[in-house]
Order: structure tokens, then sequence, then C-alpha cells
């Protein structure tokens, strides 16, 4: 039940940002899409998940996991689908991914981890460039976001910039179990950032990569649906419309990340109108992708059902 209530909140916040900004104005700009701009879009937004999956690889590697680059780009691609279509579907994709992963001779906590790990340091990475970028905008006078959200965004990505040299071992030891979980993954995180300073630089510097073809995916959905925004300003916004699309609380991926673009983009778009239409071609450049892969998830659907059955004959 938890992750159709999480789709259920989802939907719901879907339904308030299309009544907020109007159904007619919304699918007025969705209907005026320039395709050329959204292909490119879609294309850029691919080849940043596969930057994803070889960041993966690199992170399970390092935590001495036997991860193929070739293997964990199929595995990540099947997480995609999955994500592209169940009910509050993040934490589905990324269970496949660390089932998927143990399968390969290694443990399902550490491969679990690598996941995390793999999430955290993303969105890590992207608060850092989407900083540097915001406070250039605002030290040069040109933030992209009125006075009163100024402050609070520029505090939110410092916020996460700092959340892995905070003390929350202590939280490991709560009686939440989400609490604790999430402190203990960010305990083994801080330890993986000490102990393997080389292996965190290398996977920093793709996780850069990927941060720049997620933002320039955003910029050019913007493009699609008739906005001119500056790059570096998309940049600077984009870590906090990711942060909307990472809460477990959407169904594909749709719900917070639009309501997020409306509160940050509007400036950009211009108008909560095309806000949400861009945050929503976002999100259909994924979902087209998770189609795309479908065949992957169904193969390993097929070799599951052949191995139960395999193994009920053998009993």
């Amino acid at each position: 039940m938890r992750p159709l209530i999480r789709a259920a909140v989802g939907l719901g916040l879907a339904a308030l940002v299309v009544w907020a900004v109007g159904p007619a104005a919304l699918l007025e700009r969705l209907q005026g899409i320039r395709i050329a701009w959204f292909a490119g879009a879609l294309v850029v937004a691919a080849g940043a998940n596969v930057l994803s999956a070889l960041r993966w690889a690199a992170i399970a590697r390092a935590l001495g996991l036997k991860a193929p680059n070739g293997e964990l780009l199929v595995f990540y691609f099947r997480g995609v689908t999955t994500n592209s279509i169940l009910p509050g579907a993040l934490l589905g994709g990324d269970l496949l991914r660390a089932v998927q992963l143990s399968r390969r001779d290694n443990s399902l906590a550490d491969s679990m981890f690598s996941v995390v790990i793999d999430r955290l340091s993303g969105l890590w990475v992207q608060a850092a460039v989407s900083l540097v970028a915001f406070g250039a905008l605002v030290i040069a006078g040109m933030s992209p976001l009125p006075p009163a959200l100024t402050g609070g965004y520029l505090a939110l990505l410092l916020a996460i910039l700092a959340a892995p040299a905070l003390p929350l071992g202590f939280l490991a030891r709560s009686r939440y179990r989400f609490i604790a979980r999430s402190a203990d993954a960010f305990v083994r995180w801080q330890r993986f950032a000490r102990e393997q300073p080389a292996g965190f630089l290398r996977l920093a510097a793709i996780a850069g990569l990927v941060a720049l073809g997620s933002s320039t995916a955003l910029w050019l959905c913007l493009r699609a649906i008739g906005a001119d925004p500056s790059f570096p300003a998309t940049l600077g916004l984009a870590c906090g419309v990711f942060v909307g699309a990472a809460l477990p609380l959407a169904w594909a991926g749709f719900g917070p990340r639009e309501v997020a673009a409306v509160v940050l983009l509007s400036l950009l778009a211009p108008g909560a109108a095309g806000a949400a239409a861009a945050s929503v071609l976002y999100g259909l450049a994924s979902t087209l992708q998770g189609i795309v892969a479908a065949p992957l998830l169904a193969l390993e659907l097929r070799g599951e059902r052949g191995a139960a059955r395999k193994e009920r004959g053998e009993r």
C-alpha cells in the first residue's frame, strides 16, 4: 500500500499544479512544443543516463563488487523502465538495480548501498554545480529567483553540500526505521569518501558530467516550449527541480518535480504554465527511455519465470 499512497500523493500534487497553472494554458504550451528541441533533450537525457550507469558501476567496483560496465548499463535502464511504469517507483527501480547486482555474486546489502551512494553522490555533485552557477548569478546581481526565494534556495544547496560532513551517526539508533536507515547510509557514504578519496573523486567527475547533461536536457525542454532561458540560470536552478524529482511521491516521476519547477522556473519559462510544461517534457524524456528499454525488463522477467519453473521441476 505504501507505493500506492506515495503515488496518490504525487498525483494529487500533479493535479494541484494543473489546477494552479490552468489546464488550457498547460495544454497550449504542450501542443506548441518545438520537436527538434525536445528531440535534443531526449538524446542528451539518454546520454546522461548512460553516464549515470557508468558512475554506478564505478561506485560498485570501488566497494569491491563485481560490476561490469555492460551489465550495469542494462541493469540501470531496467530500473529506468520500472521507475517509468510503477507508482511511487523511484524506490522500486533502485531496489531492482540492487537485486540484479546482488545476483552477480555480490551481497544484497552492499549492492543496495552502491545504489544509495549513486543517488547521494549524484545529488551532491548536482548541488555543487548548481551552487557555482547560481552563486555567480547572485554575485552579479542577476539572480533568476525573486529575493524572497534566493536566500532559501542558497540554503538548500548549502545544506545538501554539507550533508557528507554532518554527524548523523546518532540518528542510526532512531526507533523510526526510515530515519535510522537514512542516517546509516549517510554515515557509510562519509566513510567511503574518507577511506577511498581517489574513487570518490573519479565518481565525482562522472557525476559532474551527469549534472551538466541533466541540466542541459532541462534547458532544452525549456527551449522546446518556446522559452529563451540563459543556460547558467537553468544550471543554477536545476538542482531544486531534481530534488523534487528525487522524492518518492510520484507516479512515473510526475508530481513533486512539477511543483518544484513551477516555483523555481516560472521566471525562465516564462510563466507557471511554461515551467510546468517544461517539467512534463523532461519527465516524458525519461518515460520514453523507459519504454524503449522495456524489452530489457521483459527479458529479465521471462528469465525469472524460467528459473522459477526450473527450480520447481528440480524439487
